[in-house]
C-alpha cells in the first residue's frame, strides 16, 4: 500500500465480497455511520463509502450477469 491505512484492523470486518477479489469492509466499532472500505486486491482501498450504495450496486450485477 502506498499509504497509511485509515481502518482499524482489529474492529474491521470484510462484510460483503464481490466474487472478484473486492470487498466491503466495516469498522464494527463505527458502524452507524454506514460507513465502510471498498477493497481490491489490485488498487488502493476508497475509505467512506456508503456501505448500502456498495451493496446493492454489486447485488444488482450479480443478477444481471
Amino acid at each position: 500500500l502506498k499509504q497509511p491505512l485509515k481502518i482499524y484492523l482489529p474492529t474491521t470486518f470484510g462484510i460483503f465480497g464481490s466474487g472478484m477479489g473486492g470487498y466491503v469492509a466495516v469498522d464494527l466499532s463505527d458502524c452507524d455511520s454506514c460507513k465502510a472500505t471498498l477493497w481490491f486486491s489490485n488498487r488502493q482501498p476508497e475509505y467512506d463509502i456508503n456501505f448500502w450504495d456498495i451493496v446493492d450496486e454489486w447485488i444488482v450485477l450479480g443478477m444481471q450477469g
